[in-house]
């Protein structure tokens, strides 16, 4: 008998099997955010609309349904709260930069399935991605690291955590 996996937990294994480890969903104080390595000049966000984890909606029904939409911002754009397109996101997808390319072909793909996950597995991923973190399965395997550090001129990139509210 096959179990059926939670669709937001499959969603963050293949934003992180297709970005090499660059990007990763993980909970975090505002529902499950997106972490991208410093080596890419993009980083990533995860939309959900509703939002299911936003103070108001705390009561949405475990059956609604969410779409998924990843987007993205440069430095400059974060200042002027704006996304890519998705011709920006094309172009980035063409240039030179490795880790924008991956990041960027990435969010096109996941994007073209027009992704729906309900209320119930957002919470249920949130748990499970909190307990990813806690036993160590959200650390960058080695493969992971050395890919990384083959992109970047440093040796420790540095990473942080984008969240949507």
């Amino acid at each position: 008998m096959s179990e059926i996996k939670n669709r937001m937990v499959l969603l963050a294994e293949q934003l992180r099997e297709l970005t090499h480890g660059i990007c990763k969903m993980a909970p975090g104080p505002y529902g499950i955010g997106v972490s991208t390595n410093a080596v890419s000049p993009l980083t990533a966000i995860l939309k959900l609309t509703p939002e299911p984890f936003k103070e108001g909606n705390i009561c949405l029904p475990g059956n609604q349904t969410c779409t998924v939409e990843m987007c993205a911002f440069t430095e400059e754009q974060r200042a002027l709260r704006t996304y890519l397109t998705r011709d920006e996101l094309a172009a980035f997808s063409q240039g030179d930069d490795p880790a924008a390319r991956i990041v960027a072909e990435t969010i096109l793909r996941m994007n073209d399935s027009s992704p729906v996950v309900t209320v119930q597995e957002c919470n249920d991923a949130f748990d499970i991605l909190a307990d990813w973190e806690i036993n160590g399965q959200g650390d960058p395997s080695t493969a992971e690291k050395e890919f990384i550090a083959s992109l970047s001129k440093t040796s420790a990139p540095k990473a942080g955590m984008e969240m949507t509210m």
